[in-house]
């Protein structure tokens, strides 16, 4: 097991040095992790806290280390996914990462790390539950999760603190009417004004231009059309093509939910979206394995595009493939059942 390497952190507002050594923890616990790491098992996950304890709005650093196979492709957990995944933290920005690799008796594994900025408002303790890591290899996807954590939080009320006095009564002011008799002065003068103008004014008539509406493909076969294109177009060898490719695709299928089931998935986040579609898998005969693809898009998605993450293409394929399995299996469901034949 790696050592638990810790380092307190003054305020949440940390200086440009401090960044930089949250920056090289990411380092240490990278390299020391490599050094303990047994060739005999596929994946390990550990997560570390850069502090022994925390006062609340402390800026401190956590820290996942992923151990695993070269072929495999990690998928962290994006600073987006909330107190689901990261428990009491609340995490601040991404503070750096890294990657190692260690080849001993022909048998190859790679470390990667990801460090969080997080700070956390908990009370005498903060909570981090087991946190899961995706590993992605030939189409087919797995996850390991760390270790909880127990963080000490230290009171902010010193021990000998006493005779609090209570909240101090709202003053009172006198009232100044003349901001309000100026401004309904002012009011009255341009309501009077406009009504002036309008009555001198001549009447013009307006042309009325009416245009036939444009017919608009239904939301399946107009999603199935622009995935065709995304696929036709796709290079996702070339590692500046593969955050639009991400972005197309989940607004695709942003899109036909929005429409198929009339929720508001376009301006939703990912959590948002994830919690209406799990209402509506209880309320109606929504396959479960709808939300779970649907989970793994976005989550993907949210990491090449806010954690600047470059998965393999066959990570990208399996993606689109999925995305077309979402709409089946939804738009499967919603479909009119036909009636009987007498």
């Amino acid at each position: 097991m790696a050592p638990q390497l810790k380092k307190p952190v003054d305020s949440c507002f940390a200086s440009q040095g401090t960044r930089m050594q949250m920056v090289g923890t990411s380092v240490v616990l990278l390299l020391a992790s490599l050094l303990f790491v047994p060739v005999m098992y596929a994946q390990s996950i550990n997560a570390y806290v850069s502090a022994d304890s925390v006062r609340v709005g402390d800026r401190f650093t956590l820290t996942l280390v992923a151990a695993h196979a070269l072929e495999q492709e990690p998928l962290f957990p994006g600073p987006q996914d909330g107190e689901e995944v990261f428990g009491d933290l609340t995490v601040l920005e991404l503070a750096g990462r890294g990657t190692a690799e260690r080849i001993d008796n022909n048998v190859s594994v790679q470390v990667d790390s990801l460090v969080y900025a997080v700070t956390t408002f908990a009370l005498d303790t903060a909570y981090v539950p087991s946190i899961p890591v995706f590993f992605a290899a030939n189409g087919d996807t797995t996850f390991f999760a760390s270790r909880p954590i127990e963080l000490p939080v230290i009171s902010m009320v010193t021990p000998d603190a006493a005779n609090i006095r209570d909240i101090a009564p709202i003053l009172e002011f006198p009232r100044n009417i003349w901001p309000w008799i100026i401004g309904l002065l002012l009011a009255a003068a341009l309501i009077g004004g406009l009504v002036f103008y309008l009555s001198r004014r001549a009447p013009m008539q307006e042309e009325v231009v009416i245009r036939a509406p444009v017919p608009q493909l239904p939301p399946y076969e107009e999603a199935l059309k622009k995935l065709r294109g995304l696929e036709k177009n796709a290079n996702l060898n070339d590692a500046h093509k593969i955050k639009p490719y991400y972005v197309e695709l989940t607004e695709i299928l942003r899109y036909y939910l929005s429409r198929r089931l009339n929720i508001n998935a376009m301006e939703s986040t990912s959590k948002e979206l994830m919690d209406d579609v799990n209402q509506l898998a209880h309320k109606t005969n929504l396959p479960n394995e709808a939300a779970y693809l649907l989970r793994r898009i976005l989550h993907v998605s949210d990491l090449v595009k806010f954690a600047d993450m470059h998965p393999r293409p066959e990570v990208g394929n399996q993606a689109l493939v999925e995305t077309r399995k979402v709409l089946d299996v939804v738009e499967t469901s919603f479909k009119p059942q036909s009636d009987p034949a007498p």
